[in-house]
């Protein structure tokens, strides 16, 4: 890698962070400022999500059904896109059900809230 590639990539790397940094901050001050406008929508969203839970749930699971079937088809793009060595891409598809089942594990224990609910469990078993 040449220096001015490397001085390219930083450049765009840092620009990407300042974006995402200046999004972060409007998206604070907006909620910021409906919290203090509406202060019971909270309650309103966290009932919408409490409601909605098993659409949610489907949601998530086809998004990890469709991230681990479409997984090849991501890899070569990601692999033209980035210009990748063959070594690294073929890698990258074996790792495909290594992934697969990191995302149920997560999907398992924080989209049902099992540390919660055993949490829940055990303080009631030991109170």
């Amino acid at each position: 890698m040449t220096i001015k590639s490397f001085a390219k990539r930083s450049v765009k790397l840092l620009t990407v962070m300042l974006i995402s940094f200046i999004a972060l901050i409007l998206f604070t001050i907006v909620f910021t400022l409906l919290q203090s406008h509406y202060p019971n929508s909270s309650l309103h969203i966290h009932q919408f999500f409490k409601n909605h839970t098993i659409e949610f749930m489907i949601f998530r699971w086809i998004l990890i059904a469709s991230i681990t079937f479409l997984w090849p088809q991501i890899v070569s793009w990601i692999g033209r896109k980035k210009e990748l060595n063959k070594q690294y891409i073929t890698r990258l598809l074996q790792e495909r059900w290594r992934i697969a089942g990191w995302l149920i594990v997560l999907e398992i224990v924080l989209g049902t809230s099992l540390i919660q609910r055993s949490y829940q469990t055990l303080n009631r078993l030991f109170s």
